[in-house]
């Protein structure tokens, strides 16, 4: 069902425009007004917003398009650290859009979606060495089409990168970490209903 509603889509290009677009802008928007509230001492948080206009008159002899792009960051850490016990936590979420030079089939697009999470758990052995495990996860929220055509280059969780690993942390100076990590696991999965309509 999924696979024919895709295929029969042909305003797909507009509902981005219309609908999608302006989730985009909302979301945007929303990163500068976010507080992240600090529950703990092990709690913090960022959040950046950037708008950006470029405008070229037509006296500019190297020739040159109007554009309009916004970008949003938000990060957050949640971190412990006992007497031989570490757990650190971040979240990030980035997410930014532009304006397309010469595509008939949208005005905007998304130029940066990334959703990250990621987690390590280290048990001090000795004073700089850490035996760890980690856990990373990461994914897109937001569609992002190829130029004057209807596929997909990315859309909403498709697609999933998640890495998980053992081994060990070495840390010989504060904000220096090492990781060593012989047993790795990697994963890619993309929800693709259609493999000729979303390119991963």
């Amino acid at each position: 069902v999924k696979n024919k509603t895709l295929r029969k889509s042909g305003k797909l290009g507009e509902l981005f425009r219309s609908r999608e677009a302006s989730l985009l802008l909302v979301m945007v928007l929303l990163c500068a007004v976010i507080q992240w509230r600090s529950g703990g001492k092990f709690l913090s948080g960022t959040v950046i917003s950037q708008l950006t206009q470029n405008y070229a008159t037509n006296n500019w002899y190297q020739g040159a398009v109007n554009a309009f792009s916004m970008l949003g960051n938000a990060k957050a850490f949640a971190n412990y650290k006992g007497k031989y016990l570490s757990w650190e936590n971040s979240a990030e979420w980035r997410v930014g859009v532009s304006t397309i030079s010469g595509d008939s089939l949208r005005v905007m697009n998304t130029t940066d979606d990334r959703f990250q999470i990621y987690s390590k758990l280290g048990y001090q052995v000795h004073k700089k060495w850490y035996i760890s495990t980690y856990a990373d996860f990461k994914t897109n929220l937001f569609p992002n089409f190829q130029k004057n055509s209807n596929r997909l280059n990315t859309t909403f969780l498709t697609p999933i990168r998640y890495t998980m690993g053992v081994g060990v942390d070495y840390k010989p100076i504060k904000g220096l970490n090492i990781n060593i990590s012989p047993a790795t696991y990697k994963m890619v999965y993309a929800n693709v209903v259609d493999p000729d309509y979303v390119n991963v």
